[in-house]
């Protein structure tokens, strides 16, 4: 059963669409590490959001209920850790997007050892740059199980936090 989009909220969510694409692709990037599987979540993301559009729009920042949103459908996908991963000459139409992340093959190869939830928690930490407690709310978790999670996937990838 399909339901007709209000013309309006078509166009704001295009437009915000378009006007954070960029954004969107990272954070689609980080999490799913593959250029195809990015977009379709981009595009399931705001699929979800169309109907709670004007809630979006009204919020006190619409960005972060889109992240929220994004990370959620991501998590809520089955199996999103079992994709195949792409070569850098994959995603050179996606750099721009993901461009300020050096040696962009080699952190993607390694998150890939990570569960999703380990995943989201780098992903919006390290390329969103949010704290803690924008994390949690974002995963709907605690700043603790956030804390732990990361110090666990940052063992496993072998890295110092230096905190």
């Amino acid at each position: 059963m399909t339901t007709e989009v209000p013309a309006q909220v078509e166009d704001d969510l295009g437009a915000f669409a378009e006007r954070h694409r960029a954004k969107l692709l990272r954070l689609a990037l980080g999490l799913c590490r593959d250029p195809d599987a990015a977009e379709d979540l981009v595009q399931d993301t705001l699929l979800r959001l169309v109907t709670r559009w004007p809630m979006v729009r009204s919020a006190r920042s619409p960005w972060a209920y889109v992240r929220q949103t994004m990370v959620r459908v991501f998590l809520s996908r089955p199996n999103p850790h079992h994709r195949s991963l792409p070569l850098i000459d994959d995603v050179v139409d996606h750099r721009d997007a993901f461009g300020e992340v050096d040696e962009l093959d080699a952190a993607v190869r390694r998150l890939h050892q990570l569960a999703p939830r380990a995943r989201a928690v780098l992903t919006l930490r390290y390329i969103e740059c949010l704290d803690d407690a924008a994390i949690a709310d974002a995963l709907g978790t605690s700043r603790v199980a956030v804390r732990v999670t990361a110090h666990r996937a940052l063992r496993v990838l072998k890295i110092d936090e230096g905190t």
